[in-house]
């Protein structure tokens, strides 16, 4: 078998879930993508396609779910399709690199969202994109110094134990029964 009859395919589904590619991976010719009251998120700037590879193909069917896709500058991406009480917008424009595949996507949305961004590749590998970032002015006090962090062991004590007595229609107040 020679290598234009190789077939190559691929599919994503992210169905009530989240489903994501990012960093170094292999974008074969055709791309299937299913979102179905979930999310589905491509970092395309990393990735490898085959050497003759002009065009790249990819199908989104988007229900109830995002669909989000990261491209390097100079790529042209064709975005098309339909939308219902949905949107489908690629932020990407202008004429593609001679080296780079053109990225063509038909999109079905149905209260969905399919989006196309635009940036430079990383010089390095990118590092995740949703770490937790300290702040140079972060809270570092003790949460027993916090204004109502701690009500005080007698006070935690009658909220126990109020919250551990059986309650029932004809039971008087805790206070009441005291005096």
């Amino acid at each position: 078998m020679s290598d234009s009859d190789e077939t190559t395919y691929s599919a994503v589904n992210a169905i009530v879930s989240d489903s994501r590619r990012d960093s170094v991976w292999h974008l074969t010719d055709e791309l299937d993508v299913l979102a179905v009251c979930g999310r589905a998120r491509f970092d395309l700037r990393q990735v490898e396609t085959n050497p003759n590879t002009e065009v790249v193909e990819i199908s989104v069917k988007c229900f109830l779910g995002g669909v989000s896709f990261l491209v390097p500058s100079g790529t042209m991406v064709v975005l098309d399709g339909t939308s219902f009480i949905a949107s489908a917008r690629s932020d990407v424009s202008g004429e593609g690199d001679p080296g780079l595949p053109r990225i063509e996507i038909t999109a079905t949305t149905v209260f969905g969202s399919v989006r196309v961004m635009s940036f430079d590749p990383p010089a390095e590998a990118a590092p995740e994109p949703f770490e937790p970032v300290e702040a140079d002015n972060a809270v570092t006090e003790p949460a027993d110094e916090v204004v109502g962090a701690d009500p005080g062991a007698d006070e935690t004590e009658a909220m126990t134990a109020a919250l551990d007595e059986p309650v029932t229609a004809d039971s008087e107040p805790a206070d009441d029964e005291a005096a």
